[in-house]
């Protein structure tokens, strides 16, 4: 019992005097190394969320886009012309000229109501609606309850007769340019469209 007892002090006196204990040098060198471990744990956790981050943007602006153009293809395919291309309030139907970010884009439907796709540019986005074709109409009133959200994170969109020398007015195509942008993510899309309706 006398010589257990030794033993156990032995070995107890002998880990105060670093005989089987962490030296300083060697406590500094294990943070050292965990430090290096957990900073580049981090970086690779930073640089995969911000790489999952941008994925699901360009999923969102991909999905936004796609579903916007094939329902803006829809419209114009099935309607029977241009109406009115609003700069402002300038009734842009007789140029042949491409517009950068009309304000408003007017589509003719058989039934003589239109389809109006009116763009935000302040808040990014287009809305739309459908109603009584006007001829006469000058000015557009969004603040009504009737329109609807088209598109989100459009930065701007063009559109041009399509065809060299054909106005919107006598055309039968249409190409419409859009770039959304959502963060770092930007996506272009550029289609050209026949009216199969359109009587000329």
């Amino acid at each position: 019992m006398k010589y257990k007892f030794q033993s156990i002090m032995r070995r107890r006196i002998g880990f105060l005097n670093n005989e089987h204990g962490l030296s300083a040098v060697e406590m500094m060198v294990a943070i050292v190394i965990a430090g290096m471990v957990i900073g580049s744990l981090t970086a690779y956790l930073t640089t995969h969320i911000r790489s999952f981050e941008t994925t699901v943007d360009v999923i969102d602006v991909q999905y936004e886009g796609q579903l916007a153009y094939s329902a803006l293809g829809k419209v114009a395919m099935e309607s029977t012309g241009i109406s009115f291309v609003y700069d402002g309030i300038i009734d842009q139907t007789q140029s042949s000229l491409a517009i950068l970010n009309p304000v408003s884009v007017v589509f003719e439907n058989s039934d003589k109501s239109a389809y109006n796709f009116y763009f935000d540019q302040v808040n990014q986005k287009i809305i739309f609606k459908r109603e009584e074709l006007d001829a006469n109409k000058e000015t557009l009133d969004i603040t009504a309850d009737d329109w609807y959200d088209f598109a989100f994170n459009v930065s701007s969109w063009t559109i041009n007769p399509g065809i060299n020398g054909k106005t919107y007015k006598d055309t039968d195509h249409i190409q419409i340019e859009m770039t959304l942008e959502d963060g770092e993510v930007t996506l272009n899309l550029s289609n050209l469209y026949k009216m199969r309706n359109k009587v000329n």
